[in-house]
């Protein structure tokens, strides 16, 4: 037996920059190995592209079924990485056009994904569509009166010789039709008998495959291979390569368009490899994208004279809640991009219209879509057997919501259910509702679209305490508690923080009870006693002038304005984010505000232009007194300090955060001798020094 000889070759590797210097590739075909490397400037140059990336591969020693010893011969074919052109479009300069989390891709590269080379050369064999070439091996075998099992290779006529039957012509067949002639010949000799006809193994090819492809090179491979295989086997085309002119040089040129075949299930039939035929993949050409409420968004190569319709027919069409009325597109316009609208009143019109638009290369095309807003429903959570959403209709009372819910659950709260209403897109109004009197019908409350009714259960509320929520919440509003619910269950009632939520600033404040109360009140009695110094201050005696008098006056008062304003409620200062300081239990007639991200500081007191400034993150104190003119000459300097939203007062005003005010306190100067005045209201002032801490700490929350 003949030892079938191994044949061998190497892929080299080839840049698609070696055609740079405008090499025919038209007058490539035919050519061997040597006379491309002479072509491309030698072995030697090729190593500068690709340094020493050579693969030594075998494709010919193949049967039909493509057996062969490539098991770990996989083709890298993915696309893993954004490309320059998928960032160009997914850049924040067309944020505007792109939908929430919708990220654009090069159409049509992925399927070059997850496909081995084993896969690709066995399925080479399954083309029925192949004509005999020389070379190529055929097997008969004959079962019946004769038994017999005929190997033959056709010639270089083209012909086979069955022995006792004679020559049959099988060049330019297709299998099928050499089966066909093969029996018929057998027929004329013998009877009884049956004939099977089957490939065997195939001549081989030398081809080469060029530009952007993942794996370039000079193949020997089956002449069963199409062009397409041919591709497949390199690895792919690139997302730097075109998807709609490839290119075969052979005795005819040939042009491959994926598009037709991805989009249409085209297949280009009859066409295969010859000895020293080239595909070559050229850089992609122009491209568009497309993007917003069509069934394909992504990136579009286009080919010259392809229109707006025509690419909106490569991404499947608009989806159903498409804008219909209207498509944005953002074009370069010389140095510049500009926006424009094509509107119409249907889609039918706005297709007829602006339908044969022509693509320029680098447009950005935004399909709009409708205002996904869903109306039309109410919802109902809490003690019901069937909580969840409903549709609406005009007229709707809360008795018929209750019965589409299934009922209220047994230990339902009825006397109080809360009806929340939409006001705008960060609050909702609050409606205590008497869920009894609406089921048993002795009162009616009409529902609107959006309305969200909740039902209490009973162990969840007492109505007479009452706490106040609002800001930056979910629900604000008014809630009714159970006795010694915390903070963190009221958070959880009322939805949770918005995400703008400024959790340091929440101002909690809480009524001051009796003795608190009556403490206040005493410190402000207290402290009205310091208007006795207006009886020395009126003395003949004394030696300070009318607008000194007048000024310490004034600053009495002030001082008294703040400790009034504060004799109602008392801030307690906490941090949400501490499980401890969120586990605090609210008490009747708790007030909590939770304001909004705050990106500004605020500076006040004795500086020149009191102001709320912009925090610059890592900015000093000094940063911010200098764009506020600086202290005045009346600032007290040393008792200067930062209240943090938080409510905390902080001394140390080395680090500033979002949020805080610098509070730079005015100290009074006297403009005349005060040490007979001072020992003349050295009593009331001793008296009060509770008062003036007091005051301080006041004044501070």
């Amino acid at each position: 037996m003949r030892k079938k000889k191994k044949s061998s070759i190497i892929i080299l590797f080839l840049a698609t920059g070696v055609f740079a210097g405008g090499i025919d590739l038209s007058n490539l075909s035919g050519i061997d190995i040597s006379t491309l490397k002479n072509i491309t400037g030698a072995e030697k140059q090729m190593k500068t592209y690709y340094g020493d990336s050579l693969i030594y591969l075998d494709t010919t020693n193949l049967d039909t079924t493509g057996r062969m010893g490539l098991k770990n011969f996989t083709i890298d074919t993915t696309n893993r990485f954004e490309t320059v052109i998928e960032s160009t479009y997914n850049s924040n300069n067309y944020s505007f056009l792109l939908p929430d989390s919708q990220k654009l891709r090069q159409f049509g590269y992925d399927i070059f994904s997850h496909i081995s080379a084993k896969e690709i050369i066995a399925r080479s064999f399954s083309n029925k569509d192949y004509t005999i070439a020389p070379g190529d091996r055929i097997i008969i075998n004959i079962t019946g009166e004769l038994v017999k099992r005929i190997n033959l290779t056709v010639d270089n006529n083209g012909k086979i010789f069955i022995p006792e039957v004679g020559d049959v012509k099988v060049w330019g067949k297709t299998i099928d039709k050499v089966k066909e002639d093969i029996r018929s010949a057998i027929f004329k000799k013998y009877t009884n008998v049956d004939v099977d006809v089957e490939l065997g193994s195939l001549h081989n090819i030398q081809v080469y495959i060029i530009g952007e492809v993942k794996r370039p090179g000079i193949y020997n491979i089956s002449a069963m291979m199409s062009p397409i295989q041919l591709i497949y086997l390199a690895g792919g085309v690139k997302k730097t390569g075109t998807l709609r002119d490839i290119k075969l040089i052979s005795n005819k040129k040939y042009n491959f368009d994926f598009y037709k075949m991805i989009l249409y299930g085209y297949r280009y039939k009859g066409i295969y490899l010859h000895s020293g035929d080239i595909v070559y993949v050229p850089p992609i050409g122009k491209t568009v994208a497309l993007a917003g409420a069509v069934k394909s968004p992504g990136i579009y190569e286009f080919k010259k004279n392809e229109t707006l319709k025509t690419l909106l027919k490569y991404a499947g069409g608009e989806l159903p809640f498409a804008d219909k009325k209207r498509i944005q597109i953002v074009s370069a316009k010389g140095k510049e991009k500009v926006t424009k609208d094509y509107i119409a009143d249907t889609y039918s019109l706005l297709i007829n219209k602006y339908g044969n638009l022509k693509l320029k290369d680098g447009d950005f095309i935004s399909v709009p879509a409708m205002d996904n807003t869903i109306y039309d429903y109410v919802k109902i959570e809490g003690a019901v057997k069937l909580p969840g959403r409903y549709a609406f209709k005009d007229g709707m009372d809360l008795s018929t919501l209750v019965n589409l819910a299934g009922g209220t659950k047994k230990g339902a709260f009825l006397d109080n259910a809360f009806v929340y209403r939409y006001i705008d897109g960060t609050r909702d109004s609050i409606i205590p509702v008497n869920l009894a009197d609406v089921i048993k019908n002795k009162s009616t409350f009409i529902l609107e679209d959006w309305d969200s009714v909740y039902v209490f259960k009973k162990g969840d509320i007492i109505p007479n305490d009452s706490v106040y929520i609002y800001g930056a919440v979910r629900y604000p509003g008014l809630y009714v508690l159970k006795h010694g619910k915390s903070l963190k269950n009221l958070i959880d009632i009322c939805g949770g923080f918005n995400e703008n939520a400024f959790k340091e600033g929440v101002i909690f404040t809480r009524k001051l009870n009796a003795m608190n109360r009556a403490r206040t009140n005493m410190l402000i009695s207290m402290n009205q006693k310091l208007l006795a110094t207006e009886a020395i201050l009126s003395n003949e005696n004394s030696s300070l002038d009318e607008k000194s008098k007048e000024d310490l006056i004034q600053y009495k008062n002030d001082l008294l304005k703040t400790i009034a304003g504060a004799k109602d409620r008392n801030r307690i200062i906490l941090n949400v984010n501490d499980s401890s300081d969120v586990n605090i239990n609210i008490a009747n007639g708790d007030s909590i505000y939770v304001p909004e991200k705050s990106n500004t500081v605020q500076i006040i007191g004795a500086v020149y232009n009191p102001a709320t400034l912009m925090y610059k993150e890592g900015k000093s104190l000094r940063y911010y007194l200098s764009k506020v003119g600086g202290f005045k000459e009346s600032a007290d300097r040393k008792g200067m300090y930062v209240l943090r939203a938080s409510g905390i007062v902080d001394k140390n005003t080395k680090v500033i955060y979002p949020g805080d005010a610098i509070v730079v306190p005015e100290q009074f100067v006297q403009r005349t001798d005060w040490g007979p005045i001072l020992r003349d209201i050295a009593t009331i002032i001793s008296q009060l020094a509770v008062a003036v801490v007091s005051v301080y700490s006041i004044v501070k929350q």
